[in-house]
């Protein structure tokens, strides 16, 4: 996620310009109006990256639960020999194993929404700053 990070506004404006060609000096209407479009372009691959992270933390924590409980059971079946006490305990034992692993991904899973929204301000900041700068035109200073 700290690839995420916006640069500051200089920073990104060097790097929009060098990346597209532009003059970073041309205050010009038409290298203002390619610098928005290439703003608006860097926005949409972040918010791309950034919407994708709470989908990515809840298939992780479905993978976890589904691990616990295919442990789980493959346990208790897998060894008919064995009492049932224990057999018992070694199911509940692999499915706590699973809703822990659950229970760490949603954790994380939370920590990185805050995180993104953190970005998405950092973001909002240094385009309205970028954008106002003399650009003539609209950008799309908030990537959702």
């Amino acid at each position: 996620m700290r690839l995420l990070e916006p640069p500051s506004t200089d920073g990104l404006k060097a790097s929009l310009a060098r990346e597209y060609a532009l003059a970073a000096e041309d205050t010009s209407e038409l290298a203002q109006r390619r610098l928005i479009a290439a703003l608006n372009e860097r926005l949409s691959d972040v918010a791309l990256e950034l919407e994708l992270l709470v989908p990515t933390y809840a298939a992780l924590t479905r993978v976890a639960l589904g691990v616990g409980s295919t442990l789980s059971l493959s346990t208790f079946l897998l060894e008919p020999s064995a009492d049932l006490i224990e057999r018992a305990r070694w199911m509940i034992a692999t499915a706590a194993s699973g809703a822990v692993g659950a229970a760490v991904t949603v954790n994380f899973g939370q920590v990185a929404k805050a995180r993104a929204k953190s970005i998405r301000e950092k973001w909002d900041r240094v385009s309205a700053a970028l954008a106002g700068g003399g650009a003539s035109g609209s950008a799309r200073v908030r990537p959702s």
